[in-house]
């Protein structure tokens, strides 16, 4: 193969249309590969980050995982509240509010291989209010253990 070939070839995303995820993009990163897709929830759109060891497409198991997670979404802030409030509020300097959707919205999810809970996944809410914060959440053997701000 020739050079240029090589090049652009090594280049191409690898996609994929996803009946849940739409078009998903295969990343290759140093810490593992993944799938990243955009997924319309309503007004918005979430980031999708899907767990893919040897270029794998989205197993039933990481479908499932995701629709739990976006089933109930105040089931889903409750999992890193504990975590998640006490990092908003040392930022913001604010008490947080009764209802977490005056102030944060989901806008992120990685989902692990085989959509196993008890491995690595995070969960990322962004600020509505001041400089809009991402605020990450990570996951280890399914209890959130870190709030990273950033933005």
């Amino acid at each position: 193969m020739s050079f240029f070939k090589r090049l652009f070839a090594s280049n191409a995303p690898k996609r994929l249309d996803h009946p849940v995820f739409g078009e998903a993009v295969f990343i290759e990163a140093k810490l593992g590969s993944y799938r990243e897709a955009e997924v319309d929830i309503g007004e918005d759109c979430l980031f999708v980050a899907i767990d893919a060891p040897d270029q794998q497409e989205p197993t039933q198991s990481q479908v499932e995982f995701y629709e739990r997670i976006m089933a109930m979404p105040d089931q889903t802030f409750s999992l890193v509240q504990s975590v998640l409030v006490p990092a908003f509020e040392n930022w913001s300097k604010t008490h947080f509010p009764k209802d977490w959707r005056e102030v944060l919205k989901l806008s992120g999810l990685s989902v692990p291989v085989d959509g196993n809970n008890n491995l690595l996944w995070e969960l990322s809410f962004e600020a509505k209010v001041l400089n809009k914060q991402l605020f990450t959440c990570r996951f280890e053997s399914g209890k959130p253990v870190q709030v990273e701000i950033s933005g």
